[in-house]
C-alpha cells in the first residue's frame, strides 16, 4: 500500500490516503510517531495497527475526562465509552489502565456509595445492594461495603420514623404509610416491626 496524501483534518487529527481514496485518521501523536509520509509504502496491517493505537489513546482521553467529572464503576464507564462510538476491544483496553492508573476502582467506589445512600437517601441494606448491583459493581464488593456500614439499621429506621413518619400511630393509614415507604428505602420488614413495636426504646437512648 503506498500512501498518496495525507492532510489535517479540522478536528486536529491526519487523514491518510492510498491510491487517491481514505484509508483511516490518525491522532497527532500516533502519526508524529509512525513517520508516514506521502510516497511511503506501508502494509495494511501496520497501518491498521496504527489506527488501533490511534483510536485507543483516543478513548483513553475520553475515558479521563470522564472520570474527571465524576465518578464510574468499570462497567458504567465501559457502556460510556461504547455509546461514543467505541469498539468493544478499544473499549475494554481504555478501562483495563484505568484501573491500572488506579483512577477506577469498584471495590472502593462501592463502600463510597454505599455510605453516600446512607446518609444522604437514607437506603436501607437491601436497597443499597440493589443500586450498587444496577451500576454493575461485583456482588463480592457489595456485599464487603455493606459489613462496613457503621449505623444500625433499626437506628436508622427509628430516626426515618421520627422524622418522616411521626403520625404511625394515629391510624391504621398511616402506619401502613410508613411501612411501605420504609421498605422501599430498602429495610427489611422485621426490623420496621421491631422498631414500630419498641420507638419509645429507641427515643429514649436517643435522650
Amino acid at each position: 500500500m503506498t500512501i498518496s496524501d495525507i492532510h489535517l483534518t479540522k478536528r486536529g487529527r491526519f487523514a491518510v490516503y492510498s491510491q487517491g481514496e481514505f484509508v483511516c485518521t490518525l491522532s497527532p501523536e500516533v502519526f508524529a510517531e509512525s513517520g508516514l509520509q506521502i510516497g511511503m509504502e506501508i502494509e495494511p496491517s501496520r497501518l491498521s495497527s496504527l489506527q488501533y493505537d490511534s483510536e485507543l489513546q483516543a478513548a483513553k482521553q475520553k475515558a479521563l475526562r470522564l472520570l474527571g467529572g465524576q465518578d464510574y464503576t468499570r462497567r458504567q464507564l465501559y457502556e460510556k465509552l461504547l455509546r461514543f462510538g467505541g469498539d468493544e476491544s478499544i473499549a475494554e483496553a481504555a478501562v483495563s489502565r484505568m484501573e491500572e492508573l488506579g483512577y477506577l476502582d469498584d471495590r472502593d467506589y462501592a463502600l463510597r456509595a454505599a455510605r453516600d445512600m446512607v446518609a444522604l437517601r437514607h437506603f436501607g441494606a437491601r436497597r443499597i445492594r440493589q443500586e450498587l448491583i444496577r451500576r454493575g459493581i461485583a456482588q463480592e464488593y457489595v456485599e464487603e461495603a455493606l459489613e462496613q456500614l457503621e449505623s444500625d439499621p433499626r437506628e436508622r429506621i427509628a430516626q426515618l420514623i421520627l422524622r418522616k413518619y411521626a403520625d404511625l400511630y394515629e391510624g391504621e393509614r398511616q402506619r401502613a404509610r410508613a411501612f411501605n415507604g420504609l421498605m422501599r428505602l430498602g429495610y427489611g420488614f422485621e426490623d420496621i416491626r421491631y422498631v414500630a413495636g419498641h420507638l419509645e426504646e429507641f427515643i429514649e437512648q436517643e435522650e
